[in-house]
């Protein structure tokens, strides 16, 4: 009897070794599998509060991490964009222009809409359906993106005349909307013939907070609520510095 207890954590914890060797031997990575069995801790977890009780304290087993690489901390310089931009076809220079702008994530951007235009109020709204983390965030139609959209709404109207038909996309192909696999393979194309292929169209998520960082008068909160930040990706920057 006594025994038994530890014989229950230990299955646990054999489950749980088992559970990243299977997982390894698919190809997961170290966070994929550290992702996945934080979930497996949080269920042991959950039975064993005083509002479940469905095992002892006790029996909840100690699941380590496997070593992960540190996250990325590359941006994209002007030069370096300059160049690869003049590497790409035409019709992803606007969608890559909108990344690197406002460091949106890039599904984000591709599934904007005409509709997500508000000339009137001066925004671009990307609704809590396209964001990951389920919050609506607005981007002002000032500057450069407010020029970049206009020109882009324009080009769609002469482009609908052209085609006879309807074009939903604020950023499209053709007057179709451009996949993520199509948008990241011509992006890693451009960057190796610039001589750059280890940038990602990711690291413009960085890019955009050190830009915003760096801009006088702007708080870390108005940057977080632009780009879409639920974590201070600022004090990251100031970390990593």
């Amino acid at each position: 009897m006594h025994g038994r207890p530890q014989g229950d954590r230990n299955r646990a914890e054999r489950c749980n070794r088992k559970i990243r060797a299977v997982r390894k031997r698919e190809g997961a990575s170290n966070a994929s599998v550290n992702r996945e069995t934080q979930v497996l801790g949080q269920m042991f977890r959950l039975s064993a509060d005083d509002e479940h009780r469905l095992i002892g304290r006790g029996l909840v087993p100690q699941i380590g991490k496997l070593e992960e690489p540190p996250p990325r901390q590359g941006i994209v310089t002007e030069k370096q964009f300059a160049e690869i931009l003049a590497k790409l076809p035409k019709w992803a220079v606007a969608p890559i222009e909108a990344i690197n702008i406002t460091g949106w994530r890039v599904r984000a951007v591709l599934s904007r809409r005409k509709m997500d235009v508000d000339l009137e109020r001066g925004f671009l709204d990307l609704d809590r359906e396209s964001s990951k983390n389920r919050t609506a965030y607005k981007w002002p139609l000032s500057g450069e993106m407010g020029d970049l959209v206009r020109v882009q709404v324009a080009q769609i109207a002469l482009e609908e005349r052209k085609l006879r038909r309807v074009i939903a996309w604020l950023f499209h192909r053709d007057g179709r909307p451009i996949l993520y696999g199509m948008l990241y393979d011509t992006w890693c194309e451009a960057a190796r013939a610039a001589g750059f292929p280890g940038k990602l169209m990711h690291d413009f998520r960085r890019t955009a907070a050190t830009r915003l960082d760096s801009t006088p008068g702007s708080s870390r909160s108005v940057a977080m609520t632009l780009l879409g930040h639920k974590t201070d990706i600022m004090s990251q920057i100031h970390s990593d510095a």
